[in-house]
């Protein structure tokens, strides 16, 4: 089964507000800023 890029990136978005209260934001915005 492949997943489209979009849904790829929903999945990515919801693990990223998952992840927000767990984490610094800066911490969730780095990686993608390297990226």
């Amino acid at each position: 089964m492949k997943k489209t890029k979009i849904e790829i990136e929903k999945l990515k978005e919801e693990i990223v507000e998952r992840l927000k209260p767990l984490k610094p934001n800066s911490e969730l915005r780095t990686p993608n800023s390297e990226l």
